[in-house]
């Protein structure tokens, strides 16, 4: 028998430094600030670049985590999502390479609309759900609480109506006496630990952040100071991943954190060659000046039309 076979994970069935719960809290951390090359495990850490969606793009031909490059254009770094899967892989061809600067301001100004006085409302209604939820689940909790709380006076009284002179039958229900203590225990701590975080979601203060959010955020956002890092912290907090999918345009599907998807479709950049190539109404004006002038008499009378090459 392989060793691995007999191995049995109980947990809290012994004291720790951590509990589960913060135990399992610590490896999703780990494995969300992972930034080596492996399935599902490009880091979601912010780091430094002017790519907005580091971390959360999706290739959406093939699936994969989309990297994210950066090349020099016009004095400054500009990102391009790329898919490499192929290409790393299996020496393949790369997915699709797609400039990120249309995407980031697209998805720039999705989160300044979504995150708006307008949307004030909505999130304010989602606060008046969790509330009733929060009741609901505090109530489920208080019948079970009380139910075990009946069944350890239940205990008490069978203890005490015992002959003493009858130890095994003592020693029996005194310890069935004292679970049930102990599990009554446990359910208050519990209860009053909940009872104090949920006294967070039901409060006022609650509501009065969820409308300063919705007035900073804009702010924030387009302050000179704030750093690209600490608006892909930002872009975490709100959404899930962004697919990416280049065709005649480039079409954007967004998820955002809690299930609620959008899309946007992107126009493609222009290529540097259309973006050099002389536009069709010089050269036909070119060809007509130069049937009655020289190179310089046509260059000058191209620049009084306001058609210039620099």
């Amino acid at each position: 028998m392989a060793r691995d076979d007999w191995l049995v994970l109980i947990p809290g069935a012994h004291v720790g430094y951590i509990d589960w719960t913060e135990y399992e809290r610590n490896q999703t951390t780990l494995q969300h600030n992972a930034g080596a090359f492996a399935d599902g495990r490009r880091g979601s850490v912010p780091r430094e670049g002017a790519g907005l969606l580091q971390g959360r793009v999706l290739c959406g031909l093939c699936g994969a985590r989309m990297r994210v490059r950066y090349q020099q254009v016009g004095g400054r770094q500009a990102p391009y999502y790329q898919c490499t899967e192929a290409s790393v892989r299996h020496a393949g061809k790369l997915c699709q390479s797609i400039r990120g600067q249309g995407v980031d301001e697209a998805i720039s100004a999705l989160l300044l609309k979504t995150v708006s006085p307008a949307a004030l409302e909505v999130a304010l209604a989602v606060q008046d759900e969790i509330t009733d939820r929060v009741q609901q689940a505090d109530a489920v909790r208080e019948a079970q609480l009380e139910r075990t709380r009946y069944e350890a006076e239940l205990a008490r009284r069978r203890y005490l109506r015992v002959d003493p002179d009858n130890r095994l039958v003592a020693d029996t229900l005194e310890a069935d006496w004292n679970e049930h203590l102990r599990q009554l225990d446990a359910l208050q701590r519990e209860q009053d630990r909940q009872r104090d975080t949920d006294q967070a979601l039901l409060a006022d203060e609650a509501r009065q952040r969820i409308a300063a959010l919705t007035k900073d955020f804009p702010r924030v956002w387009q302050d000179s100071r704030t750093t690209p890092v600490e608006r892909k912290r930002m872009v975490a907090l709100l959404l899930e991943d962004v697919t990416l999918i280049k065709g005649d345009t480039i079409d954007v599907h967004v998820r955002f954190r809690g299930g609620q998807t959008q899309s946007l479709t992107v126009p493609r950049p222009v290529s540097m060659a259309r973006v050099r190539q002389t536009p069709s109404e010089v050269v036909e004006t070119l060809d007509r000046l130069l049937d009655t002038c020289t190179d310089r008499e046509a260059a000058e009378r191209l620049n009084a039309h306001g058609f210039r090459n620099c």
